[in-house]
C-alpha cells in the first residue's frame, strides 16, 4: 500500500505534533487551524477527520469518546506512544532542505528531537532563506540590467515582498532558536 502524499503527510504531522501537547477533538483542532489566521498553516475542516481516522487505525492515535451535558458526545484523540515515535523519527529525518512547514514542526516539537538538531535545522532554513535573498537579487538584477526602472516599481514591489518574507523567516529562526537555547539555558 503506498505511503501517504506530501500533504497529506504533512497534515498527519501536523495533527500528531498538536495532539502531542494534550487531547483535542476534531473540531477543536480544526478551530484552531481554520482560516484567516490558523494557529499554524490552514487545513480545511473537511481533511482534518480522514487524517485523524487514518491516524486512529494507524495506531498512531487513540480515540476516546466522552459524554457532554445537554450536547453530544464528542471523540477526544490523543497521541500513542507508537505515533509519538512515528513522529519523532520522521522530525529526526536528515534534511539538507526544509519546506517552511517542517522548519515550524521541528521547532514546535523542540522538545522530541532535542535542542541541537532543532537549532541545527532552524539554522539550515535559515541559511535557504539567506540563499534565496541572494537569488531574487540577482534575478532583479540581470532582468533589470540596462533598463530604464521609471515603470518597474510593481515588479520591483513583488521582488520586495519576496525578499521581506525571506527577511521575515530569517528573524523567525533566531527568535525560535534563542528561545530554545534560553528555556533550555543553553546558548547553542
Amino acid at each position: 500500500m503506498p505511503g501517504p502524499t506530501s500533504a497529506v503527510l504533512m497534515h498527519e504531522m501536523l495533527l500528531m505534533s498538536m495532539l502531542n501537547r494534550g487531547q483535542f477533538s476534531g473540531y477543536d483542532l480544526a478551530q484552531l487551524l481554520k482560516e484567516p489566521i490558523p494557529l499554524i498553516w490552514p487545513v480545511k475542516h473537511s481533511q482534518i477527520y480522514p487524517v485523524l481516522a487514518a491516524l486512529e487505525s494507524r495506531g498512531d492515535l487513540e480515540g476516546m469518546w466522552e459524554e457532554q451535558r445537554g450536547r453530544p458526545s464528542k471523540k477526544l484523540y490523543r497521541l500513542t506512544e507508537q505515533g509519538k515515535l512515528r513522529l519523532t523519527e520522521w522530525l529526526s529525518l536528515n534534511r539538507e532542505t526544509l519546506s517552511r512547514q517542517e522548519a515550524i514542526l521541528i521547532a514546535y516539537n523542540y522538545n522530541l528531537v532535542g535542542a541541537a538538531a532543532s537549532v541545527s535545522s532552524l539554522r539550515t532554513y535559515r541559511r535557504q532563506a539567506e540563499n534565496e535573498i541572494g537569488q531574487l537579487e540577482k534575478r532583479w538584477a540581470a532582468l533589470t540590467d540596462g533598463r530604464d526602472l521609471t515603470a518597474w516599481i510593481g515588479p520591483r514591489a513583488a521582488f520586495e515582498f519576496g525578499i521581506m518574507a525571506r527577511r521575515s523567516t530569517i528573524a523567525w529562526c533566531d527568535w525560535a532558536t534563542a528561545q530554545i537555547a534560553e528555556e533550555l539555558g543553553d546558548r547553542s
